[in-house]
């Protein structure tokens, strides 16, 4: 299985180099690696969650054996959890942490179990949505994400989700399931499209869902933190004039979870874009704040700005 029971930081080489001849061996046990991969794809979504637990318990104990893999989890929850004095909460957060993404990676092969999620404040977003400018759904990379928008579907509302354009085009199994799920709730949406695009799906009148903690040129304070956010979205709002809706991932004490949609928000309220994106940042903080572990590798999602010079 090509997915990891943590997610890890990852760092791309954009240098060039001469293809290289590939042994023979090498390449059978690539093709034997894709063939085991494509039976995967159509066999798991058939196998009920009870037979496929022992298995996630037992990559989850792995992982927890796996000294890296701690120390790479405790190093996420320690930039969540650490500028807001909660220091030693990371130790049972990076524990929580292994655990959540070891089942979400399972979960999204059986999307019955993430795609029904309890929506509350459905009637917000339908109020803004007849406003008729379209309405830009701000998310963050936390919990079942990848489920919350098949879900807010079910509820009434189809959503167009945008997605990373790397993502689109090269990905493999596991990924391509992951798409597969969050175009559940509507349509994909490619970020090459940019600011204008999606400033162009919203004056159609669609729902766009868009994260903000994705690494981009404006800062914003999180967590105690100066982070780097993608204010694209939020420009798209005022272009538009689309009101702006926060979407939101919660866990009771019970362990059950849902989702919850704000009153809308108008871009004529808000001076400044980068005013709308703070108000949105701070928005989604508490929720991160009060189900750590289910956040998806804050690092790299919520990159802190660099010192200068550094």
């Amino acid at each position: 299985m090509e997915d990891e029971a943590v997610p890890q930081n990852v760092s791309i080489d954009t240098r060039q180099s001469s293809p290289q001849p590939v042994p023979l061996a090498a390449s059978t046990k690539a093709l034997a690696r894709r063939v085991v991969s494509r039976a995967l794809w159509l066999v798991r979504p058939r196998l009920p969650l009870v037979l496929v637990r022992p298995f996630v318990e037992r990559k989850i104990r792995r992982a927890l054996a796996d000294p890296a893999t701690v120390s790479n989890a405790r190093d996420h929850m320690e930039h969540l959890l650490g500028a807001v004095g909660r220091s030693s909460e990371v130790e049972a957060a990076s524990r929580g942490y292994v655990e959540h993404w070891a089942w979400c990676h399972e979960l999204r092969w059986h999307p019955r179990s993430v795609n029904r999620q309890r929506v509350e404040g459905i009637e917000h977003l339908l109020a803004a949505r007849s406003e008729g400018h379209g309405v830009f759904l701000s998310f963050v990379h936390h919990a079942h994400f990848d489920g919350a928008f098949a879900s807010v579907s079910r509820a009434g509302v189809p959503v167009h989700v945008l997605v990373g354009a790397r993502a689109m085009r090269t990905a493999g199994p596991n990924l391509l399931q992951h798409l597969h799920v969050v175009g559940q709730g509507g349509a994909l949406m490619s970020a090459e499209a940019g600011t204008s695009g999606i400033a162009d799906e919203l004056r159609k009148g669609h729902v766009v869902a868009a994260a903000i903690d994705v690494p981009g040129g404006s800062v914003a304070t999180f967590a105690g933190r100066q982070v780097r956010c993608s204010s694209g979205p939020a420009r798209a709002a005022f272009l538009a004039g689309s009101p702006v809706v926060v979407m939101t991932s919660h866990r009771a004490a019970d362990g059950t979870t849902h989702l919850e949609l704000s009153e809308p928000l108008h871009p004529r309220d808000f001076d400044s874009v980068e005013l709308l994106l703070a108000e949105l940042v701070r928005r989604h903080e508490g929720p991160l704040l009060a189900w750590p572990d289910a956040a998806y590798i804050p690092m790299v999602c919520w990159k802190p700005v660099e010192p200068e010079g550094a």
